[in-house]
């Protein structure tokens, strides 16, 4: 016999490893995003990464590039 298994109320299902890329957050009152290092939401599978307010994500996917590169930052100031 099977035996169920009881997820947590807010399980978020993932398709790809957290531990092979660093996630970033910034919160702001009842608002908070969860990004990758390079600003992007949600463009390896689905995951964490999203765009939440009251605790319901409203952006689950976004990308940014250019000339349909993934942007990369050669050098960061301070």
């Amino acid at each position: 016999m099977d035996a169920a298994i009881e997820l947590p109320e807010h399980y978020i299902e993932v398709q790809g490893s957290l531990v092979q890329r660093r996630l970033r957050s910034l919160k702001h009152g009842d608002a908070f995003a969860v990004f990758d290092d390079y600003g992007d939401i949600g463009v390896i599978g689905s995951g964490p990464e999203g765009l939440y307010f009251n605790d319901t994500r409203f952006l689950s996917w976004y990308g940014t590039s250019v000339r349909g590169q993934t942007a990369v930052a050669v050098e960061l100031g301070r």
